[in-house]
């Protein structure tokens, strides 16, 4: 049933879609789930990133079937769409700049390798 759940998720439907359906749990079980069972969490936050991506694919998907009558209703639903994808994935769709460097300001690394002369190749 847990896997069932997972597989729900990850082919984009809601959690409360997923519980409504006859024979599955209630979502707070779900939850508790979630809380209490190590790999199922896993399992369960896998599918909500896996949700994640094909919402954002499917803002794609939207924009290019929308007409000049339809845009508004289009941009309503990429912007549900683009919300839902960040709140279930913010590190890949969130809009932040990661601040792990000094001062609050954003890390860079740099790799630096030293060529000999007999293999740097005029640019």
């Amino acid at each position: 049933m847990a896997g069932l759940i997972c597989e729900r998720l990850a082919s984009g439907m809601s959690l409360r879609q997923a519980c409504d359906l006859p024979g599955m749990p209630v979502e707070d079980t779900v939850y508790g789930w979630v809380r209490k069972i190590p790999e199922f969490a896993q399992a369960y936050f896998w599918a909500r990133t896996v949700q994640a991506r094909r919402r954002f694919d499917h803002v794609w998907e939207i924009a290019e079937a929308a007409t000049p009558e339809t845009a508004f209703a289009a941009r309503v639903k990429i912007d549900a769409a683009r919300w839902q994808a960040l709140r279930l994935a913010p590190k890949r769709y969130g809009d932040k700049v990661a601040e792990d460097g000094e001062g609050g300001r954003p890390q860079v690394n740099v790799f630096i390798q030293k060529f000999g002369e007999d293999e740097a190749q005029p640019l």
